[in-house]
């Protein structure tokens, strides 16, 4: 009943606005039917110019992804950045630290946004992320993630189906109790 309460309350205005300088983290490996596009709607998010850098984190692909990462640094400079791993293949976690330790390095960032390569964002949804972040209590943020296949077979309409159903509810009554027992792993703002 609370879950359901919680609902009619607009939590988004009564959010004060925040918007850190966030550096973006998208491993790679093979990514390059998905990844320009990706880059693409990063850049053209609404946040403030200057305060938002991508860096994707290539982890040794085969493909053609290391050439649309350049191409795209090429195009957007300063905002895109290609970090390549020569040794791959060692999982996610690798690679993700790889790019960590040299977004750290910078000293640049305030938070870091970690997503997938093949995750569309909405224009605002780094805005409505990042301002919780302007709470101290809060460590971090995820986003809520809907399945993207249009049209699909009985497969991919349960997947979405599992999105919206399990996902939702669960991440609402966490939200309720102040708590959150598991980021998204395709996306997360810390």
């Amino acid at each position: 009943m609370l879950v359901g309460f919680h609902g009619l309350h607009d939590h988004y205005t009564r959010v004060a606005s925040h918007l850190p300088r966030t550096a973006i983290v998208v491993p790679a490996w093979n990514e390059d039917l998905v990844i320009g596009t990706t880059i693409d709607r990063l850049v053209s998010m609404d946040y403030p110019d200057g305060a938002l850098r991508i860096y994707v984190v290539d982890d040794a692909s085969t493909d053609s992804t290391p050439d649309v990462v350049k191409a795209k640094e090429i195009e957007y400079p300063g905002k895109v950045f290609h970090v390549r791993r020569d040794k791959g293949g060692e999982g996610k976690a690798h690679t993700l630290n790889h790019g960590l330790k040299q977004i750290l390095a910078e000293d640049w960032s305030e938070a870091i946004l970690i997503i997938d390569a093949d995750v569309i964002f909405e224009k605002d949804a780094l805005r409505k992320m990042a301002r919780h972040l302007a709470d101290p209590e809060v460590g971090a943020v995820t986003a809520y993630i809907k399945e993207g296949t249009r049209p699909g077979n009985f497969m991919t309409r349960f997947i979405g189906f599992e999105y919206i159903t399990a996902q939702a509810a669960s991440r609402r009554a966490q939200n309720v109790m102040g708590t959150l027992f598991c980021l998204a792993g395709g996306a997360q703002l810390h």
